[in-house]
């Protein structure tokens, strides 16, 4: 009853049409476009999420590749950083190995190279995404699967999209908190809560705040040096990693003395059964204007805050392989987790790192029991 579906008629604004005297094109840029016109009929699902979310799928054929592709959006979203919430990977994760960049048609690459042009990489800018469970979904599947795992019971795509977009509501909740400078801290119920909540009371001084929060591309990054390693180290792929960015800063009276830390957060595509990667970055001010820059390469205490934060995911959020509770939604959920735990650790952080009468033993404690 959460669920509605429609087709939708849209018109072809196609007018032009260059042809011979046998009404073949002779434009290969039109003929291109003409390849990607999908069909003027498109299938929208609408899903009810909740009173205030509603979440959309819309399917559209194009004829001429004979493949479908999907769009998906996610409305009622509040936080203002909420651009990530309603990226491509809504349905990119369905199976772990299936961006929905490329045809899964054979037959489209040698249509392109017959106009003299490369296959185009899908997007919601050109229509969609051609995953290979929506070939299936629709039985436009020009190959066997080779995957025999792959889900394509519509019941159980309909499922796993509305805990992923759960998921993505729960974030956007979190986010907004963080945007109005309400750092949510962890559940209570657990000694290493109470240890952390215990200690923030009673010694932390430098409130926090979520200065920026958004997904950045590898050329935005692609300076930094640690990044430059991964890549050299194939840890990550370039295609299917996204990279957010949290920016968080010290709510300090005084603007020349507030202490930033950048926090990168790579999330492969098959995440959580491959590990996320954090790679943080500390700017201290020195004299009100100098900026004194740690990084993991130089920093034990940034290292040991990446370390927990690492562990954290993986010991405590990973589902082993055929496991029935198995769930690949919790993309988001962790994520928030990572943010939960970043919001507490950089107060820490900060005492660790100005602190030098403080026990820096009891610092790389609490630090390294950010691991629950």
């Amino acid at each position: 009853r959460h669920i509605t579906c429609q087709i939708d008629s849209k018109e072809d604004s196609s007018t032009t049409n260059d042809t011979n005297s046998d009404g073949i094109n002779t434009n290969s840029d039109q003929q291109y476009q003409f390849l990607l016109r999908p069909h003027s009929l498109h299938v929208k699902v609408t899903l009810i999420i909740s009173p205030d979310h509603t979440g959309e799928l819309i399917f559209s054929y194009l004829s001429q590749l004979n493949i479908v592709t999907v769009q998906g959006k996610l409305s009622g979203l509040k936080a203002q950083q909420s651009q990530i919430l309603i990226s491509t990977l809504l349905h990119n994760l369905l199976d772990d190995n299936d961006n929905g960049q490329l045809s899964p048609n054979p037959t489209a690459d040698f249509l392109f190279q017959q106009l003299g042009k490369s296959a185009p990489i899908f997007s919601d800018a050109i229509g969609g995404y051609p995953y290979h469970w929506v070939q299936q979904l629709c039985k436009c599947q020009m190959v066997p699967s080779q995957r025999q795992e792959l889900v394509t019971d519509c019941s159980e795509i309909i499922k796993r999209l509305t805990q992923r977009m759960r998921a993505r509501i729960a974030l956007d909740r979190i986010l907004v908190n963080l945007e109005k400078h309400e750092m949510p801290l962890l559940a209570e119920g657990n000694e290493t809560t109470s240890i952390l909540n215990s200690s923030l009371r009673r010694s932390i001084t430098n409130t926090t705040t979520l200065r920026s929060w958004r997904e950045i591309s590898f050329d935005d990054i692609n300076k930094y040096q640690p990044i430059q390693t991964l890549i050299n180290e194939n840890l990550i792929d370039r295609i299917t990693t996204s990279i957010y960015e949290c920016k968080f800063q010290s709510l300090s009276t005084d603007d020349n003395n507030k202490i930033t830390l950048y926090a990168h957060i790579f999330m492969p595509a098959n995440y959580p059964q491959a590990r996320s990667i954090v790679l943080l970055k500390l700017l201290l001010p020195i004299n009100g204007n100098k900026i004194n820059e740690r990084t993991r390469a130089n920093s034990e205490n940034i290292k040991i805050l990446e370390r927990s934060l690492l562990t954290d995911i993986i010991n405590a959020s990973v589902t082993p392989i055929g496991s029935s509770n198995v769930d690949l939604s919790q993309h988001f959920t962790l994520l928030a987790q990572q943010i939960w735990r970043l919001s507490i650790g950089f107060p820490l952080l900060i005492d660790a790192e100005l602190d030098l009468a403080c026990s820096s033993r009891r610092r790389q404690t609490l630090l390294s029991r950010l691991v629950d």
